[in-house]
């Protein structure tokens, strides 16, 4: 799993979100992955503000909004490693592993353990990309 291949997801998942919370998420993204490294505070009243209209979407947008979380989180954990001389892609493989886990919660998909990293990393990505939509 590439970085070009990461954001791609990143960025189908964010156009399943209705306009609202593609705002919503945007505002949330900004304040929990900021460009400076050295952020000390976990939470701000800003990003309480922003979780708390995130509670309020549809279902439909929260449902996209996990695994959404979880693709951006392996992005920015794999541009960090990467940054200090380590390997990115553990990082972006366990985000897309993680991403399908609660794509499949959410949906009520189940995941088959018996398969090698790379069969479910591939499987991960099609449900990933999957139109749930209707579920």
């Amino acid at each position: 799993m590439d970085r070009l291949e990461l954001v791609g997801l990143i960025e189908a998942q964010k156009s399943k979100l209705s306009p609202q919370a593609r705002e919503l998420w945007d505002e949330f993204d900004t304040l929990i992955y900021p460009p400076d490294a050295d952020r000390k505070k976990l939470f701000t009243r800003q990003e309480h503000d922003v979780i708390h209209r995130i509670g309020k979407l549809p279902r439909s947008d929260k449902r996209v909004l996990n695994p959404l979380r979880e693709l951006r989180m392996g992005l920015y954990e794999s541009d960090q490693a990467e940054s200090r001389g380590e390997l990115g892609e553990p990082h972006r493989v366990d985000s897309v592993l993680r991403a399908a886990q609660f794509k499949d919660r959410d949906v009520g998909g189940e995941t088959d353990w018996h398969m090698t990293l790379e069969q479910a990393l591939d499987q991960a990505v099609v449900r990933l990309k999957e139109d749930d939509s209707l579920t």
